[in-house]
């Protein structure tokens, strides 16, 4: 046996023999990776240069590719690292991207996950979005990974859709182009606690509360 890559080293067997697997209970602290310790040894531009030979030695190894995306997650734009994964995943590349068009391997999940990660920061293309998780879920069945992201793109799009919902009541009430005339309230105040909901979701707290103390204030029913 024998660790092989500069970085992010996998342990090989030079023999084809059975290799048998010992399970055993010991707990190893690792602050390697702590912020201090990063940046101290500049850990990010070293596995950066080392994993780049990684890649150089074996190109079509799935693994160093992940790494590779994985250590610079944040620093790539969202849209590179979609368009980069899809690449690496698709077998044909002049296809779309789906279970029937898709590498599958030892990491084939773990780039599936910073892919998904990706697409949340994008919001774009739900149908797509939806392949990746379904994608996700053929590979390792109702993990927790894919049902997470779910809910939390479902998070994001109603919190872009309450973003554009306030600056559209703000727009309407400024502008005086609401008929109140015979509606739930006469002064519109169904309109603010509508508002005021609206701000709560979208992060704007001490407005939300504000405005509804307002609405309480005038003795509007909430129910």
């Amino acid at each position: 046996m024998f660790y092989f890559g500069h970085v992010h080293e996998e342990l090989r067997y030079k023999s084809k023999k059975e290799v048998i697997s010992i399970a055993v209970n010991i707990l190893v602290y690792h602050d390697g990776y702590m912020n201090d310790v990063v940046c101290a040894k500049k850990k990010i531009e070293r596995n950066n240069a080392m994993n780049k030979k990684n890649i150089e030695i074996e190109p079509e190894n799935m693994r160093w590719k992940y790494f590779s995306i994985r250590d610079n997650f944040f620093k790539y734009d969202a849209y590179h690292i979609i368009s980069e994964i899809f690449n690496i995943l698709k077998i044909d590349k002049d296809k779309g991207f789906s279970c029937d068009n898709m590498n599958f391997g030892k990491y084939t999940f773990a780039m599936l996950d910073l892919l998904a990660k990706a697409q949340l920061v994008t919001l774009e293309s739900e149908i797509q979005f939806k392949t990746v998780l379904e994608a996700m879920n053929k590979l390792i069945p109702n993990n927790s990974n894919s049902l997470y992201y779910e809910l939390m793109y479902d998070i994001f799009i109603f919190k872009r859709l309450a973003k554009k919902r306030v600056r559209q009541i703000i727009d309407v009430k400024n502008e005086h182009q609401l008929n109140h005339d015979g509606m739930i309230h006469s002064e519109g105040l169904h309109i603010d606690t509508a508002l005021s909901i609206y701000l709560k979701e979208i992060g704007l707290i001490n407005e939300s509360e504000k405005l509804m103390q307002e609405v309480l204030s005038c003795r509007f029913p909430l129910n």
